[in-house]
């Protein structure tokens, strides 16, 4: 996969608008634009901006790599600014570089009160408040894995954003992930909300 920020590579603290962040009950942060200072006070102002009228802000690590370029910064911006974090093992075990996923998500989740760690085949693992949440996941053969940690995060947030539990929020993404994983290209071939509601979840 070759990522490509685009114009999005600019965005900075000036365009983050205070009233639109206020008015959001949930901000979801994307971890690539950590790459550019800009992004970074550019997300600093959107989650003050968004908890400081009640909503919650969150992040995707988005990769072990970019997590390594800046560690530092991300552990500072999951303790001080945000009330959740989504990554795969990989991504979380970078944060503390340790190869002990479960000892990296111990410390994750101590810095933020919901942490969410996928797990590919193994579901997914949730951390709210020091209290544990397993999914599991139908066995899936894949043939393109391109966007199965999006497409967990859009389930994920549909779930939070409509005040489903945080099992059913977790199942809902690793459904979503599931269809993405089926064919070729990082976005979902049906209807989202269908195949939600045909496996009881909505």
């Amino acid at each position: 996969m070759n990522t490509y920020l685009g114009i999005s590579a600019e965005l900075g603290p000036e365009d983050v608008d205070p009233h639109v962040a206020a008015e959001a009950e949930i901000v979801f942060l994307e971890g690539y634009l950590f790459d550019k200072d800009k992004g970074k006070d550019a997300f600093i102002a959107m989650a003050r901006a968004c908890r400081a009228a009640g909503g919650k802000a969150g992040i995707a690590i988005s990769d072990p790599f970019c997590v390594e370029r800046h560690r530092a910064d991300f552990l500072t911006l999951i303790e001080h600014e945000l009330d959740y974090v989504i990554g795969n093992e990989a991504e979380i075990k970078s944060l503390f570089e340790t190869d002990d996923w479960e000892q990296a998500l111990a410390k994750t989740a101590a810095l933020c009160p919901l942490v969410v760690c996928t797990r590919s085949g193994d579901g997914a693992v949730i951390v709210q408040n020091g209290q544990h949440t397993d999914v599991s996941v139908q066995a899936i053969t894949p043939v393109d894995a391109t966007g199965a940690g999006d497409g967990f995060a859009a389930g994920f947030l549909y779930g939070l954003a409509t005040g489903a539990d945080i099992r059913r929020c977790g199942e809902m993404g690793c459904a979503v992930a599931g269809e993405v994983i089926r064919h070729m290209g990082p976005r979902a071939d049906c209807d989202l909300q269908a195949l939600l509601r045909d496996k009881g979840l909505i």
